[in-house]
């Protein structure tokens, strides 16, 4: 914990609120106007004893609950960002899920539109927050889902044209990503729905029950699909956690069509041009150079 940087974090956001707006006096007990709410505002508003949101701000509440920091977030008004901060500061390690939904329709959205590629950015949960065009078109009638892994597990369009061969192939990768997002969610209401579906599933529900055999595919690559518009191929995927978002993904889909290999030539820059400031090893080393010591060997 870093108890000055949590202290100033809230001290900072406390002194912004303007007390008369949530029915209290700006005054301290000796009378003078103070800015902002005080600690014992805030004991007031959490329904706590007095002296808790104290300790909090001292740095001497010894290990808060996620319930208690969050409600704390939700009355200081923490952005995303300074809701990952104060959360790093009070328990050192990432929030669990969003404080809010990033906003998506400013610039991400210019991204989104602008990728050649099939894109989208989804909560922990992978709810739809944002997609593309060519995303869309991926799916039946051009028509995205809400939640990908949902409409994957339970569609029956997914399971028998879209998602080739799904018995052996996806349900056992989509049942493990969904117990592994639960097990650091657990109390996120999409993710425990979803596995009461899984578990009432006559198919899904022994894979469920499986343990360990689910996860033995670590990611989506070169998972078999049929495109709705460019028919059979692969599919490989690309996750990213957006920065200051306390979980929101970026997920980049890459459809090699059956039969062609990808990428394909005419996309790439000539090999001699892509590495104009020599700061990669050479692509194809020979035996000298790839030891560790040699004359232009890695590192």
């Amino acid at each position: 914990m870093d108890a000055e940087a949590l202290r100033r974090l809230l001290i900072s956001r406390r002194e912004m609120i303007n007390p008369e707006s949530l029915g209290f006096k700006r005054r301290d007990p000796r009378g003078r106007k103070t800015p902002g709410i005080s600690q014992e505002h805030m004991d007031k508003l959490l329904m706590r004893t007095a002296g808790t949101y104290g300790k909090l701000e001292r740095g001497v509440l010894v290990n808060p609950s996620h319930e208690y920091l969050r409600e704390v977030a939700k009355i200081l008004g923490l952005t995303a960002r300074e809701w990952k901060i104060f959360y790093a500061f009070a328990r050192s390690e990432q929030p669990p899920e969003m404080l809010q939904l990033p906003s998506v329709a400013g610039s991400w959205k210019q991204v989104l539109d602008a990728l050649p590629l099939m894109a989208c950015i989804t909560d922990v949960a992978y709810n739809v927050l944002a997609y593309n065009w060519n995303m869309a078109q991926f799916f039946p009638r051009g028509q995205m889902p809400h939640n990908t892994p949902q409409w994957m597990l339970f569609n029956e369009e997914a399971r028998s044209e879209t998602l080739v061969n799904w018995e052996d192939r996806w349900a056992p990768f989509l049942v493990g990503g969904l117990r592994v997002a639960l097990s650091l969610h657990r109390e996120n209401r999409t993710l425990v729905s979803m596995a009461e579906l899984c578990q009432a599933d006559p198919f899904l529900r022994g894979i469920y029950e499986e343990g360990v055999a689910p996860y033995a595919t670590p990611a989506v690559e070169g998972m078999p699909v049929r495109h709705s518009v460019r028919g059979a191929g692969t599919l490989t995927e690309l996750v990213s956690e957006l920065r200051d978002t306390s979980g929101a993904l970026l997920h980049v889909w890459l459809f090699q069509p059956e039969g062609h290999s990808w990428p394909e030539a005419e996309f790439l820059a000539p090999a001699e041009d892509r590495d104009p400031a020599g700061f990669f090893p050479s692509q194809d080393p020979t035996p000298a150079e790839s030891c560790p010591g040699e004359r232009g060997g890695y590192l």
